[in-house]
């Protein structure tokens, strides 16, 4: 009984001090995801202008522009794609990088390449693909604009010497605080649907005047484009991962108080029934010296 009674304590302690841990770990994924969170919204507002932005601009190109710049035409001379994946570094975050897994494993082939952003997926996938680039790896918790700079510079030359057909970036959307949903999304070709906007947002009204030459501004402007685009889709899937971080530890501090209520309970059985047992050995001692007495 005392060994059951110790070792029903030893696992309430353990508990204890591991909830202590999951709690510090909600309190910091809450306190970030509020951080990421407004830089996130921030980034999409941007980005929802600088559509609008390339839009006027597309409108004012008095020639077919999707002909005469690389971003919009595919390229027909490769056989593989490329896509980036955007992945966690760090763990405890419930099935946010099973998902990201998941969604990998369902469209990308054999023969395509990977970017890899996150180290989860580089241990991944480094065995079952030969072309998977980690030079980004570290960055999918802590990046800068010159990262994504660097990101998008390397993926146009890429693209530009024809080395993929098609460019994608795998992200988590984020959707709201307890739901996201993995996304894949191209980034080269360029489609001219998602350059669209209302006309009250046009930025372009107007005689305006387009130096050096509107081909060049729309060629920069879509640069400017494609680089917030893949800052918004990092901010998104790093405020997916610290929201279902997050929702890991409180589930996990719930259930540590289920388990803490049934373990408790246990221990004050088990005390109760020890108590009872010694008083009973203890009245049973007294009735046995009361009849040798007497």
């Amino acid at each position: 009984m005392g060994q059951s009674l110790n070792k029903t304590k030893h696992r309430i302690t353990s508990i204890k001090n591991t909830q202590k841990i999951t709690k510090a770990m909600e309190m910091i994924s809450s306190v970030k995801l509020r951080k990421i969170k407004n830089k996130f919204e921030e980034s999409s507002i941007f980005l929802k202008s600088l559509v609008s932005l390339v839009y006027s601009v597309m409108k004012e190109v008095d020639m077919p522009f999707d002909k005469q710049l690389y971003m919009f035409k595919e390229n027909r001379e490769s056989d593989k794609d490329l896509y980036i994946i955007v992945n966690s570094t760090l763990g405890l975050c419930g099935s946010y990088n099973n998902e990201v897994i998941r969604k990998v494993d369902e469209i990308v082939k054999k023969e395509d390449d990977l970017m890899c952003i996150g180290s989860k997926a580089i241990s991944h996938y480094k065995e079952l693909y030969n072309g998977v680039d980690d030079t980004f790896q570290f960055i999918s918790d802590k990046f800068k604009i010159n990262d994504v700079e660097a990101i998008l510079k390397l993926i146009k030359e890429n693209y530009q010497n024809k080395k993929y057909r098609k460019i994608f970036i795998i992200y988590t959307k984020y959707i709201n605080s307890i739901k996201y949903e993995v996304t894949s999304s191209q980034i080269f070709p360029v489609k001219k649907e998602n350059l669209t906007a209302n006309e009250e947002s046009s930025f372009v009204n107007g005689i305006t005047l387009f130096e050096p030459n509107k081909l060049d501004i729309l060629e920069e402007a879509i640069s400017l484009y494609l680089s917030t685009f893949i800052l918004n889709c990092l901010y998104s899937s790093l405020v997916s991962e610290f929201a279902s971080r997050r929702m890991a530890m409180e589930n996990a501090n719930d259930n540590a108080d289920e388990i803490l209520y049934k373990l408790n309970l246990e221990y004050n059985k088990a005390r109760q029934a020890q108590i009872t047992n010694e008083i009973i050995e203890v009245i049973s001692g007294s009735n046995a010296l009361s009849k040798l007495g007497g």
